[in-house]
């Protein structure tokens, strides 16, 4: 029914996510607090997967292919 037709959906789909970061906690246009940012792409693990992308392994694989 309903959950096979929604796990179809989802297996034939290609996520993205985009991440929000706060340029400054005073909430005034065109401050940038680099360090607050930095932090930012820290904790939600931008900076990692850049690294891991340039040491050459950003291989992709389908969760069907994965699985076997």
């Amino acid at each position: 029914g309903q959950l096979f037709t929604l796990m179809q959906r989802l297996e034939n789909t290609t996520p993205h996510f985009i991440r929000c970061l706060k340029p400054n906690n005073l909430q005034r246009p065109g401050l940038y607090d680099k360090d607050l940012v930095l932090q930012q792409l820290r904790c939600c693990g931008v900076l990692e997967i850049v690294r891991i992308s340039r040491s050459g392994y950003p291989t992709r694989m389908t969760h069907q292919y994965f699985a076997r």
